[in-house]
């Protein structure tokens, strides 16, 4: 199943539109651009989602569509691939100054009748040719975060639940969410806190989503959207203004200005179930085999016989067994055959043997095995230990100029243990478990914050990330805080003695646990990298503590391993790990910010060990008490 988006409108130009349009403005100018599909076009679909604002009830409109297999056998996984796209985000709107947009999100229910297996990204949003106003970079990437939503007080996910609508005119009062409680477990896919500048162009990635099909055979699997929710930050009035646009499916089209009317919602705005923007029949279960030998298969002097099973085939027929894969000069050419019962189990036998291996290496091989009866088809790998059919001696005779040779297998077992974060004391810092900002003075004159809002600034203490566990599924950290600054010594109003967790901002960083060298191919020396002692006379050298990028390339550029080209000197950032973007620290009540993660995708890697820092800046307000002002941020690693 593949679903196609036109994600850019939805998460970058509706960010704004949509949330412009609440507070008064037009949405055409914002909505005009939209991004070309990717591969097979599908059918567009109209969808409408409405929202509470703060001058009524509204609805934007957006545009989606999908394209599926007409079937997915039972038991059998399909992607629904949701390709990303490019969309310029606007400087103003009929004359209002748009900032930055952020907290794209959209929710997909997990339909009934299939099983979530994996998802992934292409890659990171990026967006390039903003201003660098705001504090914002001109350009910049982020991770798209994905989530599968098991439970309602499951972190990361936040579909909204149903809430009494209000439509009070008087007091200009429009609240509540119309849609009903999500049906678990659902996706969420956003781009979290990340601020994207106005003026820049943002790319989203391709996002697949890997679903296996486990209902009956001949029931409907529908794909839908069930809710979207946006931000943008615009400047109304000489004052930067967040607007935020938490929305349930509707529709019909509502062509009126917002609702501030009496409840129910007139229709268009009424809840209205999501359309369904694919459908996909469960078919009848692929068949499939198994090689069902005890592992590990070694071989012997006249091969081993490979047992295979498998199940859904055609009842009472026969067919063909195959190797393909063998490693080259191996001929490939042991072939077996197998039937199968009333019932469509499948038994069998093939040989491995000397045509699938080569006499000059043991090492193990892996080939795949094809079961053919008719139409009908289906593989399986199975990996082998050959034969070990070279001597341990060799002799060449009384020959001249011959050659022989002896061989033998060396290996290494590498064992894993756990993902794990520690803190290090980062100067000025007392403490590992404290962090002391520079002091603040109150008052006109110097040296003092002349009565303005003032920067008191210092450093994370360092998160080590120790992941030993050999599995690089990937991880991430992130920082959040547990409540505001709060006086210890407070004096007159509460008000005056608290300072917001928002104040508080911070600039991630990155780099190796230990900075260190890789030779290039053929190029290594005795003693390198981390042979200690080296021998006697030969230097030592250090290897770094993950996959390094070359000596002087960012922080996420290609990693080098040694056995091609080399770090090119001593390296000091990480290839698979990057620092988060400049955020705002939230409280409970909001998002936690990254400060370092891996990449997502099938195999992120980020083995080994890393550094994340974080410049800190907590803004002082110019009208709070005197004291020491404190709170706790709590950090947590996420194993993937």
């Amino acid at each position: 199943m593949r679903t196609y988006k036109r994600k850019a409108t939805r998460m970058g130009a509706i960010g704004a539109a949509a949330l412009l349009s609440v507070t008064g403005l037009g949405v055409a100018a914002l909505a005009s651009a939209t991004p070309a599909f990717a591969g097979t076009t599908p059918v567009p679909t109209n969808e409408y989602y409405s929202f509470a604002g703060p001058t009524g009830f509204a609805q934007v409109a957006t545009v989606g569509a999908a394209s599926s297999p007409t079937s997915a056998s039972q038991g059998s996984n399909f992607v629904i691939s949701n390709p990303g796209g490019s969309q310029a985000v606007p400087t103003t709107n009929s004359g209002v100054p748009v900032n930055y947009i952020s907290g794209n999100a959209q929710y997909y229910e997990i339909p009934a009748g299939t099983a979530y297996v994996s998802s992934s990204a292409s890659g990171p949003l990026t967006w390039t040719g903003g201003s660098g106003a705001n504090g914002i970079p001109a350009s910049g990437s982020a991770s798209i975060s994905i989530t599968e939503c098991t439970t309602a007080t499951q972190a990361g996910c936040t579909a909204a639940q149903p809430k009494t609508l209000v439509s009070d005119s008087a007091t200009a009062t429009y609240s509540g969410y119309a849609g009903p409680a999500p049906t678990l477990p659902y996706l969420e896919v956003s781009t979290g806190t990340t601020k994207i500048p106005a003026g820049s162009t943002l790319t989203l990635p391709t996002v697949d989503v890997t679903l296996q099909a486990t209902g009956a055979v001949g029931s409907t699997i529908n794909w839908s959207q069930f809710e979207f929710d946006t931000n943008a930050n615009v400047t109304l009035f000489g004052s930067p203004v967040t607007a935020a646009v938490v929305g349930w499916t509707s529709g019909p089209a509502y062509t009126g200005a917002a609702y501030t009317g009496a409840l129910p919602l007139p229709t268009g705005l009424a809840y209205a179930a999501p359309q369904v923007l694919t459908s996909t029949t469960i078919g009848a279960p692929a068949p499939y085999i198994n090689v069902s030998n005890t592992t590990p298969i070694n071989s012997s002097a006249t091969g081993v016989v490979l047992n295979v099973t498998g199940a859904n085939w055609t009842a009472s027929t026969s067919g063909t067994l195959a190797f393909s894969g063998c490693p080259t000069g191996a001929t490939c050419a042991d072939t077996g055959t197998f039937t199968t019962n009333a019932s469509g189990v499948l038994t069998g036998t093939i040989t491995f043997g000397a045509n699938e291996q080569l006499a000059t290496s043991q090492s193990p091989i892996t080939v795949t095995i094809t079961a053919t009866a008719g139409t009908e088809s289906a593989t399986s790998p199975v990996t082998v230990s050959p034969y070990q059919a070279f001597n341990s001696l060799c002799s060449i005779g009384k020959a001249s100029g011959a050659t022989c040779s002896i061989n033998q297998t060396i290996s290494a077992t590498v064992t894993g243990t756990a993902l794990t974060i520690s803190e290090v004391t980062t100067a000025p810092n007392g403490t590992n478990e404290a962090v002391t900002l520079s002091p603040v003075t109150l008052g006109l004159g110097a040296g003092t914050n002349n009565q303005q809002f003032d920067q008191s600034q210092g450093l994370l203490n360092t998160v080590v990330v120790s992941d030993d566990r050999g599995t690089l599924g990937g991880w991430s950290v992130t920082g959040q805080m547990g409540g505001d600054f709060t006086n210890g010594t407070p004096v007159g109003p509460t008000a005056d003695n608290v300072i917001p967790a928002d104040f508080l901002t911070w600039q991630p960083a990155v780099a190796l646990e230990t900075a260190g060298t890789l030779p290039a191919n053929n190029a290594n020396t005795i003693g390198c990298p981390d042979q200690t002692p080296a021998p006697t006379g030969f230097p030592s050298c250090t290897g770094p503590s993950a996959l390094p990028a070359v000596a002087g390339a960012a922080a996420g550029s290609a990693g080098v391993n040694g056995t091609g080209a080399g770090t090119g000197g001593v390296a000091t950032m990480p290839a698979e790990v990057t620092a988060g973007h400049p955020a705002v620290l939230n409280n409970g009540a909001g998002s936690p910010a990254e400060l370092c993660a891996t990449a997502t995708g099938a195999a992120p890697g980020g083995g080994g060990g890393v550094l994340c820092e974080a410049g800190l800046s907590l803004a002082i307000p110019p009208y709070v008490a005197a004291g020491t002002y404190s709170a706790t941020m709590n950090i947590v690693v996420i194993g993937l």
